[in-house]
């Protein structure tokens, strides 16, 4: 694991400049952000609108968390913070789920990081997956042994993933309501599904319902062909040489083999079955 972190970070760090698409988007109005405050010009074209949208984890890590740094630095230790948490995700979620140890398979995940929305320079969408992966095993942490403590921990990580980002509470709400509905299936116990194990979702819900009826620019939803959803789904393979896409594509199909067969410990926990449930929602 240690291993593949170093691999994940390598690209941030070795490039002065990202080449993701909307990138320099996120560090203009980064910028702004910083500036907004003593720049009589910015205070006439823009305001801030302080309300908590869910979609604000650059602009609250870069523009104020790491304000003491200069914005690009600042931009490349956030997106160090979002590979972290990807990759620590990835081996929690292992771990909960090993019945006992780690996964082979959580040292695989952690490369799904450089998705398509990545490669976009959708940040924000990234750390709602980031956080999403955190919030999970959490959660399911906390089922194990119900507690206070353990409580507020999912809490706090599933309110940071609607902060980061609507998608990832989104996915996460999806993967707990499914979970806990299967073990309702198998004991029948209707106290302890959603009256309890679904309380941490409130104060998201909460935020997301102070926005009131403007919760974002958006008039229409224009869904994407399956074909376009298909080259999105595999841009972790692709490369600007088909032979190398094709013997990329054989490595890991056989890794991906080698990997469930050994870890069928795993196979009993629902994540195989919500894993599916997912994708179908993907598609």
């Amino acid at each position: 694991m240690a291993g593949v972190l170093v691999l994940l970070l390598w690209p941030i760090w070795e490039f002065q400049y990202s080449s993701q698409v909307d990138y320099p988007g996120h560090l203009a109005r980064v910028t702004i952000l910083r500036d907004w405050g003593h720049e009589t010009l910015l205070q006439q074209r823009y305001d801030v609108n302080l309300k908590p949208y869910p979609n604000l984890a650059t602009d609250l890590l870069a523009g104020y968390a790491f304000s003491w740094l200069d914005v690009l630095t600042a931009s490349k230790v956030t997106e160090t913070l979002l590979l972290i948490l990807f990759w620590a995700g990835c081996h929690f979620l292992g771990c909960v789920t090993g019945r006992g140890g780690p996964v082979w398979l959580a040292a695989v995940a952690p490369f799904l990081v450089y998705n398509s929305q990545f490669l976009y320079g959708f940040v924000n969408y990234n750390f709602g997956m980031a956080l999403f992966l955190m919030a999970l095993p959490t959660w399911l942490w906390y089922r194990r042994k119900r507690s206070l403590l353990r409580f507020a921990a999912v809490t706090l990580l599933t309110t940071a993933t609607y902060i980061a980002h609507l998608m990832g509470v989104a996915v996460l709400a999806v993967s707990m309501i499914f979970l806990t509905s299967l073990e309702w299936r198998k004991t029948r116990r209707w106290h302890n599904v959603f009256a309890i194990d679904l309380l941490s979702l409130l104060p998201a819900a909460a935020l997301y319902a102070s926005l009131g009826r403007y919760r974002g620019d958006t008039q229409t939803i224009v869904w994407g062909s399956l074909a376009l959803k298909a080259r999105h789904m595999v841009v972790w393979l692709t490369s600007y040489n088909s032979r190398l896409t094709v013997l990329y594509a054989l490595v890991w199909m056989t890794a991906l083999v080698i990997l469930f067969w050994k870890g069928r410990n795993w196979t009993g926990s629902g994540l195989l079955e919500l894993g599916g449930l997912l994708g179908l929602l993907a598609l």
